[in-house]
């Protein structure tokens, strides 16, 4: 079983386009499987007569939720390829689950810098400003927005927080989990994606970028009242030539934030930032 996952504005709609021009594989848009899942655990948990399958007969009412759990998804991820992708946010949550019932699982997890994440979503909402978040998230100021969306339970934040919470899960995920960096897509696409495909296991393809998004997979974007675009551009631009909105305050607010995850991904930020602190103290 493989499985898409990562965080907001990190390249997932790109990538999914991408491994679904690979004749071997078959990749969703974003799919309810996850949040399927996560309700069929609570109703499980809180029903009065699982409980008292539970209490009489644990061990074989456990293997019954186990083998169900695992035909359920395995029907729902039924292809005629040789490789189907799920995606969704949602299974950086549920990664334990996967691993339990599906322990050779693959999950690709799509990463980018955080001040670039912030930055597409700011600019995306300067264009919109007469249109609110979906979510009801506080768009009055930057600090507001910002607060929301790296929250524990933020749009970027929860997915941050399950990147965060891997190395405390006591697995060994080492032949599981591939992180693709968006980074690295722009900067080499074909060196980026063989490296996807030796993990899928599946034959290394040249890439036609020209012709990679004939056949794109939707994603509706009017569920976040348009202030997350997945149109995919045909010219990948490199992030130092991307215009950027963020100010330099809070991109050193995110810096600090999160710098365990640049201490793991982005070591190059930290040292540049060392260096211009040296330089201005």
């Amino acid at each position: 079983m493989s499985f898409v996952s990562g965080l907001p504005r990190s390249g997932s709609t790109l990538l999914i386009n991408i491994l679904n021009n690979h004749p071997q594989v078959e990749s969703s848009s974003s799919s309810p499987l996850s949040n399927i899942v996560t309700s069929m655990m609570e109703v499980w948990s809180q029903n009065d007569f699982s409980r008292s399958q539970m209490e009489t007969n644990f061990e074989s009412f456990n293997l019954k939720l186990k083998n169900s759990t695992r035909a359920f998804i395995e029907q729902f991820c039924t292809t005629d390829k040789e490789v189907y992708i799920d995606k969704s946010r949602g299974w950086l949550s549920n990664i334990m689950l996967l691993k339990s019932i599906f322990p050779d699982f693959k999950m690709i997890i799509t990463i980018r810098d955080p001040r670039f994440i912030l930055n597409s979503i700011e600019k995306r909402h300067f264009e919109t400003p007469l249109i609110g978040f979906a979510n009801g998230l506080n768009n009055n100021t930057v600090d507001t927005r910002v607060s929301s969306l790296f929250a524990d339970n933020g749009l970027i934040g929860s997915p941050m927080k399950g990147i965060y919470n891997l190395d405390d899960i006591p697995f060994d995920f080492s032949e599981n989990i591939f992180f693709w960096k968006y980074e690295d897509f722009l900067s080499n696409p074909q060196k980026a994606m063989s490296k996807v495909f030796e993990f899928l296991e599946v034959d290394d393809k040249q890439l036609d970028i020209s012709n990679l998004f004939q056949e794109t997979i939707p994603e509706i974007d009017s569920l976040y009242n348009m202030k997350f675009m997945h149109k995919p551009n045909r010219e990948f631009i490199n992030q130092k030539d991307i215009d950027y909105v963020v100010s330099p305050r809070i991109s050193n607010v995110i810096v600090k934030k999160l710098r365990w995850f640049y201490e793991i991904f982005y070591k190059d930020v930290l040292e540049v930032k060392c260096k211009l602190e040296q330089v201005t103290d």
